[in-house]
């Protein structure tokens, strides 16, 4: 539960001491997901290589609309909430259940991922880029089979053994070069310190950094 005065934009701000205040990391977790809690996450991995950095950090995770998403029919109704029945037709065109590769999927839930990273990640990303100024850094997970949340593991990584929710190995140069991009973004506002490549502004070239099973020369 949080106090309505923390989305209050008229109620009076409460003054703190000069001190400077501690860095926070909100995880937010559920979103559209089936099933998912915030306590799946362990970010004992992520604490103990701040601590390594230097970098300490206050955590907070929360759930919320958990379980949106029900089948693919469904997820497309709620995808495009107004479009007429015609045009759900049309998108089952776009992704039609063809799995020999020729539409850059091999199965159902290859094809769900394919269709739900088109519609709501690529462009919502691009969108909310823009309204920043392109002010901003951009990854893309890129670890076969990179599904939506394979990356949690990644984040979380907790050393070696850990898997994906789907049980594939993660690599852990590149789970570490992750959780540090992280931890020097929350505590200095930019992904860039110690031990990783150069990661590059958004900009007006529209960088993005590739994180694959190759990445991370894990550099200390």
């Amino acid at each position: 539960m949080v106090p309505i005065t923390v989305f209050d934009k008229v109620a009076k701000a409460e003054l703190c001491d000069d001190e400077p205040g501690a860095p926070v990391l909100v995880w937010i977790d559920g979103g559209s997901f089936t099933g998912g809690y915030k306590h799946e996450t362990n970010p004992v991995g992520l604490t103990e290589n701040s601590i390594v950095l230097g970098e300490e950090f206050v955590y907070v995770s929360i759930n919320y609309r958990l379980g949106l998403y029900v089948n693919y029919v469904a997820n497309l109704k709620w995808l495009f909430l107004r479009a007429p029945e015609l045009l759900i037709y049309d998108i089952f065109a776009l992704y039609p259940d063809q799995f020999d590769g020729k539409y850059g999927y091999t199965s159902e839930m290859l094809r769900a991922a394919v269709t739900s990273v088109e519609s709501c990640f690529a462009c919502n990303t691009r969108y909310l880029n823009d309204k920043v100024g392109n002010k901003s850094y951009v990854y893309s997970f890129n670890v076969p089979p990179a599904l939506h949340a394979d990356d949690v593991a990644y984040t979380f990584y907790n050393g070696p053994g850990s898997v994906t929710w789907d049980g594939k190995p993660v690599f852990g140069d590149a789970a570490l070069s992750l959780q540090d991009y992280i931890l020097n973004f929350v505590t200095t506002g930019t992904p860039n310190g110690r031990r990783v490549p150069d990661f590059a502004l958004y900009d007006s070239e529209s960088n993005v950094l590739s994180i694959n099973s190759s990445f991370g020369t894990y550099m200390c």
